[in-house]
């Protein structure tokens, strides 16, 4: 795990001449001010890893957020953004940004309010990038009791509507193999169904 204090020489260590490949800042509470910092210092055009989990990345800073996105998508590999209060309404916005991360290989992001037509419509997005092999998101939203409230506790996690998750998880895999990828193969990651894990081989 990397320690975004000792990027910004805190404790006296000076800053980071060397770039960055991996940043995980989970849950670390990053203000405004950090994730600007973060999408203008030289580390941005390096990240091959990033995990911002824990943040809600749309009311906090939705732009510097794309910002750092976009200056290390040449390189990108792996992004994990888990608990993030991505929402319907910004599924436009990540398809945008993800577009040019032709590099992308892991794309996680359980926890997130998205219904299955929201996923339907990333699915297809998905298809387009050439190097993905492992996506994990949620269970959708409309599979749970109206009103579940996120991030969902871990009593609530395996209380959803297991038929109609198949149905929405058959509608997903035509998706894929009308995009020509029939390479994919489906498997439930993580206990309870709480996810579910598409990986190209």
């Amino acid at each position: 795990r990397t320690r975004r204090e000792g990027d910004r020489g805190a404790g006296g260590s000076g800053p980071l001449k060397t770039p960055l490949k991996m940043l995980d800042v989970s849950n670390c509470s990053l203000n405004h001010d950090d994730m600007a910092y973060l999408a203008n210092s030289f580390h941005s055009y390096h990240l091959e890893t990033l995990d911002l989990s824990g943040h809600d990345i749309p009311d906090l800073y939705p732009s510097t957020f794309f910002k750092l996105l976009s200056h290390s998508s040449s390189v990108l590999r792996s992004l994990i953004l888990e608990d993030c209060n991505i929402q319907d309404r910004h599924v436009n916005m990540l398809i945008l940004g993800l577009s040019p991360c032709y590099k992308l290989q892991d794309f996680k992001f359980l926890g997130n309010p998205l219904s299955s037509e929201a996923l339907k419509h990333l699915f297809t997005f998905l298809c387009e990038l050439p190097m993905l092999k492992n996506v994990e998101f949620p269970v959708p939203m409309d599979c749970y009791p109206i009103g579940i409230s996120y991030p969902i506790d871990d009593a609530s996690l395996c209380r959803f509507d297991h038929q109609k998750y198949e149905r929405i998880a058959e509608e997903l895999n035509l998706i894929l193999l009308q995009g020509n990828r029939e390479d994919v193969k489906r498997r439930l990651s993580l206990a309870d169904f709480y996810s579910f894990l598409w990986i190209w081989q």
